[in-house]
């Protein structure tokens, strides 16, 4: 019999002083917390056939047109403020598929050593970067910025 999180919670406070007594209540409410955890699994994280190296996603954050792309333009100054509007809309796409909290993503994070925890600051994935500037480039000459850190 499967019992919802209020009925489990409600079975928290009124629990016996008996250890044995509570295991059931415990072992469920245990199963239920794992259920809700918000983390990406193990099982899920490990390379598979399909995967976007960069991404870490099955299919690629850029395989699907999306409308905020645009059409692109030609190679000028103003790009520089078209392309981030484009990243931020990129960032709430990774987010909203899980692909800040994978664990392959945040190994990478670890090991470029900016673990810290920065308000909207992650670590591009370069697909997405290799599409936007190919759609808003820069005028030839002029340098990419790279990643901007706070």
């Amino acid at each position: 019999m499967m019992r919802s999180l209020s009925d489990i919670a409600f079975s928290f406070s009124t629990l016996s002083a008996d250890p044995t007594a509570n295991a059931g209540d415990v072992q469920e409410a245990e199963a239920a917390a794992a259920v809700a955890d918000p983390v990406v699994p193990e099982a899920e994280d490990a390379a598979e056939e399909g995967d976007c190296p960069f991404c870490f996603l099955t299919p690629c954050v850029t395989a699907h047109p999306h409308h905020f792309l645009g059409a692109g333009q030609a190679a000028c100054a103003a790009n520089s403020g078209n392309r981030r509007v484009r990243y931020g809309h990129y960032w709430k796409v990774i987010s909203n598929m899980n692909g800040w909290r994978h664990t392959r993503y945040l190994a990478k994070k670890r090991q470029v050593g900016e673990f810290a925890v920065y308000h909207r600051r992650e670590i591009m994935p370069e697909c997405v970067l290799t599409q936007v500037r190919d759609l808003y480039p820069n005028p030839p000459g002029q340098a990419y910025m790279g990643h901007k850190w706070e």
